[in-house]
């Protein structure tokens, strides 16, 4: 009796000191601070990662291919990417595993300027890209996935890329709807708040809005997926199933209690009003899946738009589904 009392005694004074088991500390790089990043966010602000053992350590970086390299050189333990820099990768014999998809389609829209705008008016898709000739678009970096799809709807539209001015604004959010206000840009491939913003400050509007599945390529792909080397899979998987289990749990709150969600956005984007950030979620919403699963004929539609584009050239016998796994969920 003595030693029970002496054991629940120690429990207590290690919880009551913070001295309880220590927690695994797993490292996860971001792209830059951006809302579709909302079940990292939603896991941070619920203490998701604590529930189960983790402290999360969160590095932004600029740039989806600084972020692919940090889990292709093992500094960190994964990181947030696209899908196609784990397919482009493959390609080139670099090999990286995604195990968990965050992302179902893009959540970045095309937004222009006023004048784009009343040009395109009505018009159809493929109109609406020719309308970017001669312009100048803001992209948060050069190789990633906000330039591939601007890239690849160019192809697909007829648009001549070698009319158009690329600017390369990083992945603040501001630094956008900033430019838009100085007349720095005349359009952007980003994701929201970027075009709710622009919109409300009467710069200009939403010319492609992905989100919604005006560009049908885009619906249902392997997009957002947080991705590690198969070392780390290998030596950490039961870490990472932690992670796979506190997003389950963000995108459930996300989904199932909304304004749990929005509580948790409002929070790491202050400087947005209740009502902007409210819609900016409500917007985002269908680009979040309500699990992390992912199969073979999404990461074809995945390949197939990036064949198309040019971006990934494959040999006979490249096996796409040696690049995802769910084993971990």
């Amino acid at each position: 009796m003595k030693r029970l009392s002496a054991v629940l005694f120690l429990l207590s004074t290690m919880l009551l000191t913070g001295k309880a088991w220590a927690l695994d500390t797993v490292k996860i790089s971001n792209i830059g601070h951006a809302y579709w990043a909302g079940p990292l966010y939603v896991a941070q602000y619920y203490k998701l990662f604590e529930k189960h053992g983790l402290n999360a350590e969160v590095t932004e970086v600029k740039g989806g291919s600084l972020a692919f390299q940090s889990a292709l050189t093992k500094s960190v333990d994964l990181t947030q990417v696209t899908f196609e820099h784990v397919l482009k990768a493959a390609s080139k014999g670099q090999r990286v595993e995604s195990f968990y998809r965050f992302g179902k389609a893009p959540a970045n829209n095309i937004i222009a300027n006023n004048e784009i705008m009343a040009r395109a008016k009505g018009k159809s898709v493929e109109e609406r890209i020719r309308a970017l000739k001669g312009a100048r678009v803001a992209i948060p970096s050069a190789g990633g996935s906000n330039e591939k799809m601007l890239e690849m709807l160019a192809s697909v539209y007829g648009l001549d890329m070698n009319t158009v001015k690329r600017l390369y604004l990083g992945g603040d959010p501001g630094s956008y709807v900033a430019a838009f206000k100085t007349n720095q840009i005349d359009a952007a491939v980003y994701a929201e708040p970027v075009g709710l913003m622009v919109e409300k400050g009467n710069m200009g509007g939403t010319l492609l809005n992905v989100i919604k599945g005006e560009e049908p390529r885009f619906n249902d792909i392997i997009f957002l997926t947080l991705v590690a080397h198969p070392d780390i899979i290998a030596e950490k998987a039961d870490i990472l199933r932690k992670v796979c289990a506190a997003y389950d749990e963000a995108l459930k709150i996300m989904h199932d209690e909304p304004e749990k969600g929005i509580a948790a956005m409002a929070k790491e984007f202050p400087r947005l009003s209740a009502e902007d950030n409210a819609a900016i979620y409500m917007a985002m919403l269908p680009t979040w899946p309500k699990d992390g699963k992912m199969n073979l004929e999404q990461a074809k539609r995945t390949m197939a738009y990036m064949t198309a584009l040019g971006e990934l050239e494959t040999k006979s016998g490249f096996d796409p589904a040696t690049l995802f796994t769910n084993k971990l969920q």
